[in-house]
């Protein structure tokens, strides 16, 4: 047995010991979603069907008539492949054949982009998401990873896929295996991670999780930097989790982001909207998904964050969405403007900015 299939078996039976009596079921169907091989090695619970060959299964082999007999008969705990899952969902309307609880364990590590599966071709995907011609090119057959797959990117060297949700429709729990066992183990439990100052690291955020599931990042400390990400103490928290197995451990560097409050775009808003103009401190949810925490942002924060999104899009980069909710009257119309017209009048090369403006809608709504 590998060191990484050792590491990853102690993580999870801590994981199944505690969702087992959480649920409260005796038939319990877990469906992982982004995990590599060697981390499903680990497992001690028996797959959906039975006998496992130990390889990722290919979505385009896969027959949800084939594995629907193991479900409906299936008892006590299993696991499947989030593939196999949604291989079911294709053919059934709901899971009511099932007479226990499912829930699907994601790779945390990661955020909607997962590493690319083992038995997937890196040529054959990008090929199929990132050329609409080369759609056109492709077997007909290679058309069904788009039933799976939503979408690909590249970070670094490693090619990522995104997986086509077919399990919120049927309102079945979903939860981060790593946040999850944050939770579990106790606190001082990276005893043999290097504590010295720690290298600092200059790869990609998601190379350094690869290579961590992987095993290749043992008895070390590693400082990321984060540029003022909001978000870094979370990602750390899970990178701890899985790196303590390791003995290796990750430490933010909190480093301030340069013009983190816009006032470098202050200028604009003088020039067009007066000389006494000022970007104003807005009121914001933190995570509306989890709470009603607020915090408060300066319109010239999130100005920024727009315009440095859009030139990493610009110049062909990994770049981010943005989606501003804000009260009428908060000021959100120059969070496009600004940016329009920076990115059109002192960019070298002019870039066309359009406004989807929903207008009429809100005037009858």
């Amino acid at each position: 047995m590998s060191d990484s299939i050792q590491i990853f078996s102690s993580c999870v039976q801590k994981f199944l010991e505690r969702n087992t009596v959480l649920s409260g079921n005796d038939n319990h169907l877990y469906i992982f979603q982004g995990f590599p091989v060697s981390f499903l090695k680990a497992l001690d619970i028996p797959h959906l069907a039975g006998e496992w060959d130990g390889s990722y299964p290919d979505a385009l082999k896969l027959d949800g008539s084939e594995i629907l007999p193991f479900l409906i008969t299936s008892k006590g705990q299993a696991w499947c492949f989030y593939e196999e899952f949604q291989a079911l969902s294709m053919l059934l309307k709901n899971f009511n054949v099932y007479k226990g609880t499912m829930t699907v364990i994601k790779n945390d590590l990661f955020s909607d982009y997962y590493p690319l599966p083992e038995s997937m071709s890196p040529e054959k995907i990008s090929e199929l998401f990132r050329n609409d011609s080369g759609k056109k090119a492709v077997n007909d057959s290679d058309l069904k990873l788009l039933d799976y797959y939503s979408d690909c990117r590249t970070d670094g060297n490693i090619l990522f896929v995104s997986f086509i949700d077919r399990h919120t429709e049927h309102n079945i729990n979903e939860t981060g295996f790593f946040w999850d066992m944050a939770g579990i183990l106790p606190a001082d439990g990276i005893d043999s991670a290097s504590d010295d100052e720690g290298t600092i690291s200059s790869l990609p955020l998601s190379e350094i999780k690869v290579k961590l599931m992987n095993g290749e990042l043992k008895n070390s400390c590693f400082i990321i930097q984060d540029d003022g990400d909001d978000s870094i103490d979370a990602e750390i928290t899970k990178m701890n989790t899985l790196g303590r197995f390791f003995g290796t451990k990750f430490k933010a560097s909190h480093c301030t982001k340069k013009n983190d409050s816009g006032e470098q775009y202050l200028h604009m808003l003088k020039k067009y909207w007066g000389s006494e103009a000022s970007f104003r401190e807005l009121m914001f949810y933190e995570s509306p998904a989890e709470n009603n925490r607020t915090m408060t942002l300066s319109q010239g924060r999130i100005i920024s964050d727009v315009i440095e999104q859009s030139m990493k899009a610009a110049s062909g980069e990994n770049y981010s969405d943005i989606i501003v909710t804000a009260p009428t009257g908060s000021g959100k119309s120059i969070f496009f403007q600004i940016p329009a017209i920076y990115l059109h009048e002192e960019e070298e090369k002019p870039l066309l900015t359009i406004i989807i403006c929903p207008l009429v809608s809100l005037m009858y709504d």
